[in-house]
């Protein structure tokens, strides 16, 4: 599986037995320094494994908004920003619909007999 790569033709030498140099982020659960790679590389997983789980939308569904089966991110974003454009074009219809009325009910109090 190794055979022919750099890693297979190196002296073993165990993540947990190699010193992280580096810094970690705050939002790291990691405290005290000393790291070893094997605790950053568990770390990161633990991270990018949250990330997964908050950014999953497979059970967004909503009655006004189609989504793709197989929804991401980006994919929600561009439904919603569909949807906003299309309630924002109703929203306009609706007004000059509404400032047209109200200029005629103006008109005929100023002037009921016409």
């Amino acid at each position: 599986m190794c055979i022919g790569k750099i890693k297979g033709n190196c002296k073993k030498q165990y993540a947990n037995c190699t010193a992280y140099e580096g810094t970690v982020p705050e939002f790291s659960e990691l405290t005290g320094g000393c790291y070893s790679v094997e605790e950053t590389t568990s770390d990161i997983y633990s991270i990018l494994s949250n990330i997964k789980e908050d950014l999953n939308l497979e059970s967004l569904r909503g009655d006004c908004i189609t989504y793709p089966l197989e929804i991401k991110v980006l994919d929600a974003f561009q439904a919603l920003q569909t949807f906003i454009c299309q309630q924002q074009t109703v929203i306009t219809t609706l007004q000059s619909a509404v400032n047209l009325l109200q200029t005629q009910v103006e008109a005929l109090q100023d002037n009921p007999c016409n």
